[in-house]
This record gives C-alpha cells, sequence and structure tokens, in this order.
C-alpha cells in the first residue's frame, strides 16, 4: 500500500507549521527546563520531516515501520506537550497557535498512518 500523496504533503506541512511555531515558542518560553522540551520537540518533528522529505513511502518499505514507530512516540510527546504549553509559554497566542497546530498533526496522522 502507497500513503497517498496528498495525505504527505498535508501531513507534511502540518508538522512543518507546527516545527516553525515551536520555533517561535522556544523564544517566549519562560524556563530552561521549557527551552529543553520544546527543544526536543522540535528535534523529533525535524527528524519525521527528514524521513518523509527523502520520497514517497510504501507500507513494505524499511522505512515504513521505523518511521511510524518515530511518529507515534512524537505524537505521545505532543499530546503531553499539548497539556503543558500553557505552562511553558505565557504568550497565550503563542501557546494557542502551537496547541491547534498539535491537533493539526495528529489529525493528519491519522490519515497517513491508520490503524
Amino acid at each position: 500500500m502507497i500513503i497517498a500523496a496528498n495525505d504527505q504533503t498535508n501531513y507534511q506541512q502540518s508538522l512543518q507549521t507546527l516545527e516553525d511555531l515551536l520555533d517561535n515558542a522556544y523564544w517566549s518560553a519562560t524556563s530552561i527546563q521549557a527551552k529543553d522540551a520544546i527543544t526536543s520537540l522540535t528535534q523529533n518533528i525535524s527528524d519525521i520531516l527528514t524521513t518523509l522529505n527523502q520520497g514517497a513511502l510504501d507500507t513494505n518499505s524499511a522505512s515504513y515501520t521505523p518511521l511510524k514507530a518515530a511518529v507515534s512516540a512524537a505524537n505521545t510527546k505532543l499530546q503531553t506537550a499539548q497539556t503543558q504549553i500553557n505552562n511553558w509559554v505565557h504568550v497565550i497566542a503563542v501557546a494557542t497557535q502551537v496547541t491547534s497546530a498539535i491537533d493539526q498533526v495528529i489529525n493528519q496522522y491519522a490519515k497517513m498512518f491508520p490503524v
């Protein structure tokens, strides 16, 4: 099964948007621990984008299973971050944008990696 190009594109765009927003959130973070957490999330997103940018994925390809595991782990971190972002970033607009972008990534994930 080949993942639809449109789903890949939408997922990549949602990840890129989130990565950009996390970069902004880093500068609004209230502590070094918050900055570290945001940096870790940004690195996870960047790693996934790198894999996706290497080409279309086929569910039978060697890169599909490790990518699915990495994305699943990243989603768990994102869901945790979603509940903590207001503590990390006190600029409400930035926190709200990040939360919304996380929702988009998780929604697109469901299309990319159906159960």
